[in-house]
C-alpha cells in the first residue's frame, strides 16, 4: 500500500552524446537538496556556466519529471558552455516544499534564485566551473527566476536571458 501513494518519477537514461549527469546537490546552510542535471563539453575546463530555469507545469509536482532542455544544452555545449539545470524544491526528486502559487510573485521569484545561487555556490570548488562566466537563462517561470537571480548581483553572473518569462495566478485580484 505505501509503494502504491509513492511518487512516481521515472528513471530517465542519461544521454551520454551531451555528457549528461544527475546530481543531488545540497544547498548551503539547508537540508534540502536539487535534482540537478548537468551537462559539459569534451575536456576538464574550466568551462563558462550557462543555468537553464525551468518554467512550471501542470500537475503533481513530486510526479514530474526532471527538465531535460537537450536542444538548448546542446547549442551551448557547441559553444563551450557548461550547463545546469536545477530542478525547484518540490520538483521530481528535489527535495523541500514546491511553492508555485501564491500572490508574492516577488517573493517566489527571490526564494527561486537563492536557490540557483545555491546550486552555483554548491558547485563552484568543481574544477570545471568558471564562476567568473555565468549565464542565467529561462522561459516563463524561469525567466522570472533568471530576472531573480540578476537582481541578486551575483557575482560572475554576465548575462540574463528571459524568455516570455513571468507568472501569473488568475487566483489574485492584480496578478498582472
Amino acid at each position: 500500500a505505501a509503494l502504491a501513494c509513492a511518487p512516481t518519477v521515472f528513471a530517465q537514461a542519461l544521454n551520454t552524446a551531451l555528457n549528461e549527469t544527475v546530481e543531488m546537490v545540497a544547498l548551503p546552510g539547508t537540508s534540502v537538496t536539487l535534482e540537478t542535471t548537468i551537462y559539459k563539453p569534451d575536456g576538464a575546463g574550466p568551462f563558462p556556466v550557462v543555468v537553464i530555469n525551468h518554467a512550471r507545469h501542470a500537475g503533481e509536482p513530486k510526479e514530474q519529471e526532471r527538465f531535460r532542455p537537450a536542444t538548448a544544452a546542446r547549442y551551448f555545449l557547441q559553444r563551450g558552455y557548461a550547463v545546469v539545470v536545477p530542478m525547484r524544491q518540490g520538483l521530481s526528486r528535489s527535495s523541500g516544499w514546491y511553492v508555485g502559487r501564491g500572490c508574492d510573485v516577488e517573493r517566489n521569484a527571490r526564494n527561486q534564485a537563492e536557490d540557483v545561487l545555491g546550486v552555483l555556490a554548491a558547485l563552484s570548488s568543481n574544477a570545471w566551473m568558471d564562476k567568473s562566466r555565468i549565464l542565467t537563462v529561462g522561459h516563463s517561470h524561469g525567466g522570472l527566476t533568471s530576472l531573480a537571480v540578476g537582481a541578486a548581483s551575483s557575482p560572475g553572473l554576465r548575462g540574463i536571458v528571459n524568455f516570455a518569462g513571468g507568472t501569473r495566478n488568475p487566483e489574485c485580484p492584480v496578478w498582472q
